[in-house]
């Protein structure tokens, strides 16, 4: 199974995470994948809007547990690779020419908020998700984008909130 679909219809780049039996949790794999796809979308013409989506009940529970567990062996130097291989995905999407939706349904948590704030376009299909800080390294980027107050708020409890919560406190 492909880790990530990517299809163009009618001037839209649909790039869809397809990993709904891990909630599309993020792996070294499926992160390769989405680098590949975004820069495939970047450089396709007939592209003018990219749509980031998910398929099954989650848009991404963050990092994949069972890879964190990989990383706890890794030496110094190879966190640093992980951690650059990641940055590079956000950095892409944040930098892209092009504008990039993120279509959430379902959740989207902890370090996958860094992917949705890096599109800065979140649509939520229905009212059932939600955006959840928890991971140490989630939300990196919120304090550069919407300061250090109102990136303080959603993170320190820990809950889960809707988008609606997420723009009332300036995070979308």
């Amino acid at each position: 199974m492909e880790l990530v679909l990517y299809e163009v219809k009618e001037r839209i780049g649909y790039i869809t995470l397809n990993r709904p039996e891990k909630r599309n949790a993020l792996s070294f794999e499926l992160v390769a994948d989405l680098k590949e796809a975004f820069a495939q979308a970047e450089n396709d013409s007939a592209v003018k809007v990219i749509v980031l989506q998910a398929n099954g009940e989650a848009f991404c529970a963050g990092a994949d547990l069972a890879y964190l567990q990989e990383l706890q062996k890794f030496s110094f130097e190879e966190n640093l690779t992980d951690s650059n291989h990641l940055k590079e995905l956000f950095l892409k999407i944040y930098q892209l020419k092009k504008v990039v939706i993120a279509k959430v349904q379902g959740h989207a948590l902890a370090g996958d908020i860094d992917m949705v704030l890096a599109v800065g376009q979140t649509r939520e299909r229905d009212g059932s998700g939600g955006l959840g800080f928890g991971a140490p390294c989630a939300g990196v980027e919120a304090p550069f984008i919407m300061g250090v107050t109102a990136a303080i708020r959603p993170t320190g409890n820990g809950d889960a909130g809707t988008s609606a919560d997420s723009s009332a406190s300036a995070l979308l």
